[in-house]
């Protein structure tokens, strides 16, 4: 701990510290209703557990004293304690010898509501415990932290988020599937922090846990910041939080999120550059980054090595300079959305070995020259756009021809739009669908 000496549990070699704060609501069990070895022990040994696999920065603990001010704790503080202090289950449901007939160990009433409030305490344990999957603990830690570094409460819809003894696949808007994953426990994670098995190890025993692979929450009133401990959910194959108000720069983190197919984080307020890890999500398909006006900088050279992406959405946004001509990779690409930003130089020749390209929207940027003789491959193309930019060219040369030769029903460049209207027009095309003027002053 940053600012605290380290004490050692007996039992483990993990630090051990007091909670920042504990619940003061009746519904909540208190500190001293659960064993102090077993509170300091599960407590430390997540916090101990998500900085050695950085997934969380140590920095994100500051606060260790008892009575933190719960409006000052970080989303992960917050997060930690939920899961020691409110993440419960009554010990009645989960004994199974309790609908045993006469059992002569006891047995007692399996309805929580029926537990007499002053057994409330002695009834509840914690939901996880240091036997619990290191994978298992890791996710739970991550949504809580989700939930509170995304202001949580104040959502549109919350059903069942950090609902005590829910199970995090049960929360709205999440989707899990069974899936194999490294069997190792919190404790044993601990005692070898830098051997944790990867996640896809297919050498190392395994045992099956419901793991999430989407969260989809869009037009749900999500604001703060995407935190890094995202990168917590390695099986997750669709993050959607579409139309919200979402701030902060996009975690680098990210880029560990290999299995992530679709990236919808379209319409918010993020800020920041688009970070160049995201060049390593391998199954990335759709990347929808569009209607986010404080994301500025560079498109990143790395995005070309998304081999599987189909669908590149990055209009409405502020950002600059050329487009780089790694994208010329990606030959999956149907979709190429650019416009309304501040780039700029000539129209890449590698775009032109976007053979499978359907739309391509360049408009609303300060492109100069003229389109490459290249693109005369781009036999898929059925929108192009390219209006309010500073081209100037001819084409009627071999762009119309292109058009109108092509076979009947092809659909090639069926919607075309340019800066060819007015009597000295800086673009001429005869066979535009739709033109506009534009002068540069």
């Amino acid at each position: 701990s940053p600012n605290t000496e380290p004490t050692q549990s007996p039992s483990v070699g993990w630090p051990t510290f007091s909670p920042s704060s504990t619940p003061n609501d009746n519904t909540s069990p208190s500190a001293t209703s659960l064993s102090p070895v077993m509170v300091n022990d599960l407590a430390s040994a997540i916090e101990y557990h998500v900085i050695a696999q950085e997934i969380s920065n140590i920095a994100s603990f500051p606060e260790m004293s008892d009575g933190g001010d719960p409006t000052t704790m970080s989303a992960q503080e917050k997060a930690r304690d939920f899961l020691v202090f409110r993440d419960y289950l009554p010990l009645t449901i989960m004994d199974e010898e309790d609908d045993v007939p006469n059992n002569p160990k006891g047995g007692g009433n399996d309805d929580p509501l029926a537990i007499r409030n002053n057994d409330l305490n002695q009834q509840r344990k914690p939901y996880l415990t240091t036997a619990t999957s290191a994978y298992r603990v890791a996710q739970r830690f991550a949504t809580a932290v989700l939930y509170y570094a995304t202001d949580g409460d104040n959502w549109e819809t919350n059903q069942l988020w950090l609902e005590p003894g829910v199970h995090e696949c049960n929360f709205i808007g999440v989707t899990c599937e069974e899936i194999a994953v490294p069997s190792v426990t919190l404790e044993e994670a601990l005692e070898s922090p830098n051997e944790l098995p990867h996640h896809d190890d297919p050498e190392f025993d395994s045992t099956m846990e419901q793991m999430i692979v989407a969260i989809d929450l869009p037009e749900n009133n999500i604001a703060g910041s995407l935190p890094q401990e995202i990168m917590a959910l390695p099986y997750m194959r669709r993050l959607a939080l579409w139309s919200n108000a979402v701030g902060g720069s996009l975690p680098t983190q990210l880029g560990r999120l290999t299995r992530l197919t679709g990236l919808h984080m379209d319409d918010n307020m993020l800020e920041g550059n688009i970070p160049r890890q995201i060049g390593q999500m391998s199954e990335l398909t759709d990347l929808y980054l569009q209607f986010n006006r404080g994301i500025a900088g560079r498109i990143p050279a790395e995005l070309g090595n998304l081999a599987k992406l189909e669908r590149l959405r990055l209009s409405n946004m502020s950002l600059r300079g050329p487009v780089p001509t790694t994208l010329g990779k990606l030959a999956n690409l149907v979709d190429l959305s650019l416009q309304d930003n501040r780039l700029g130089r000539s129209l890449p020749a590698e775009l032109g070995n976007l053979t499978n390209l359907e739309s391509m929207l360049l408009n609303g940027n300060i492109f100069t020259g003229g389109i490459p003789v290249s693109w005369k491959s781009l036999g898929k193309l059925k929108r192009l756009e390219l209006q309010y930019n500073e081209l100037e060219l001819d084409m009627d040369e071999w762009v119309c021809p292109l058009r109108k030769n092509a076979p009947e029903g092809s659909g090639l460049l069926k919607v075309m739009k340019a800066d060819c209207k007015g009597d000295e027009p800086r673009v001429a095309c005869s066979c535009c669908t739709e033109c506009f003027s534009y002068f540069v002053s």
